[in-house]
């Protein structure tokens, strides 16, 4: 008869995290500022996003491709 175990793989625990920012959903009201250097319209309002001021927008596939694509970021709070 073999012989077996129940052995487990050695696990290394690390202490190195990155956070991960949560995804928005469709439909979900975010602030966001323009990526460095970026000229982003804001089809909602009619203008273009600042760099400095953060603007309320309702996330669609749009605004979920330019957050992915770094031409929007989402605004922290800070100035």
């Amino acid at each position: 008869m073999a012989k077996t175990t129940n052995a487990t793989p050695d696990i290394v625990a690390t202490t190195d995290v990155t956070p991960v920012a949560k995804t928005p959903r469709l439909g979900e009201i975010i602030s966001v500022r323009a990526g460095a250097d970026r000229t982003v319209p804001n089809n909602e309002a009619g203008d273009y996003f600042s760099e400095k001021d953060a603007v309320a927008v309702t996330v669609d596939l749009r605004i979920l491709k330019l957050l992915r694509d770094g031409d929007l970021l989402p605004a922290t709070g800070k100035k």
